[in-house]
């Protein structure tokens, strides 16, 4: 059976919008964990706190970037583009996973090198401009060429 592409489209948002409200949730418990699961990290290193701090404002980020994606996404009729913009999507849903590992694992080793986070910055941004990509190549509308309620004659 073959999906209708503005069923295909409607799913794809409601994807967004569920990552994005699943991985705000994650990004409390994340901060309840930090406040009660690890108050014993060593105050005087800041380099540690940075790490973690930083990892668990990346969900928050990807998260609200998902939820934004599922307000506006609308997918392109052509292929092409709408397989960019498939493609950038699951970039994007990727990224609150990425950075979620990256919060638990990269303080655990100890280095101040951040490969997991800098992936999930590259999904990130590479989703986002694929849907920019994409997004500027289509013509606008903005219904600025609709007639408007005063313009109208009776």
């Amino acid at each position: 059976f073959r999906m209708s592409s503005a069923t295909f489209s409607l799913r794809f948002k409601r994807f967004h919008v569920v990552t994005g409200f699943v991985f705000v949730a994650v990004f409390l418990a994340t901060g309840v964990y930090m406040a009660i699961g690890i108050p014993d990290i060593n105050q005087d290193d800041h380099g540690m706190r940075m790490m973690i701090r930083s990892a668990h404002v990346y969900v928050l980020m990807t998260a609200l970037v998902n939820l934004v994606m599922g307000c506006y996404l609308t997918l392109c009729d052509d292929r092409q583009s709408r397989t960019l913009q498939l493609i950038g999507s699951c970039m994007i849903m990727s990224s609150p996973v990425i950075f979620l590992v990256a919060f638990f694992v990269e303080p655990a080793v100890g280095r101040l090198e951040r490969p997991i986070s800098i992936a999930g910055a590259a999904a990130v941004g590479i989703g986002v401009v694929f849907q920019a990509f994409v997004m500027l190549q289509k013509p606008a509308t903005t219904g600025t060429d609709q007639p408007t309620s005063a313009s109208r004659t009776p």
